[in-house]
């Protein structure tokens, strides 16, 4: 016995017990909380999401294929599994129509912006050429009256292609 003194000693003892029962439960919090890897794995097979939102791996896969690996905005060529998954009208939920594979760098300068606005400051800053905007796939989008700009890989004047209002 450390202390002669037997009251002293159990004074101490149960500090000694507290404080034991406090790391105990502490460490049995914390392995409570742990994330079982197996268990992560499964769900990230079940769901692979592209740059964090909830987009399945198939729909990542059809923007690519539609825009040929390339940025919406910008058309340098995307890595392998580079692209970032940009709803063109922000707010409206994810869908084939809304959605385009955009670089980082793109994505990260559009934010939440309209479309039309960044294009128009892509177009000042010399990055691409001013005209009409038409999505890769070749699909039209006018949510608010105005045609986007041409993506550089289209090629010719796209102007008398385009569809009557009635028809998009």
């Amino acid at each position: 016995m450390p202390y002669k003194d037997p009251a002293k000693q159990k004074e101490a003892m149960k500090v000694i017990r507290k404080r034991y029962d406090y790391s105990v439960k502490g460490y049995n919090n914390r392995m409570k909380s742990r994330v079982d890897p197996r268990a992560k794995a499964k769900e990230a097979q079940k769901r692979k999401q592209c740059n964090g939102s909830n987009v399945r791996i198939t729909f990542y896969d059809t923007l690519r294929e539609d825009q040929g690996g390339r940025c919406a905005y910008c058309d340098i060529t995307l890595r392998k599994n580079g692209g970032q998954v940009d709803r063109v009208i922000p707010g409206v939920p994810y869908s084939t129509g809304n959605c385009v594979l955009a670089c980082a760098e793109c994505n990260m300068h559009k934010r939440n912006s309209d479309v039309n606005a960044f294009l128009d400051d892509l177009c000042e800053q010399g990055l691409i050429p001013p005209g009409l905007w038409v999505m890769p796939g070749g699909r039209y989008h006018r949510p608010d009256g105005e045609y986007f700009k041409p993506n550089p890989q289209y090629e010719g004047s796209l102007s008398q292609d385009l569809p009557e209002k009635e028809d998009l």
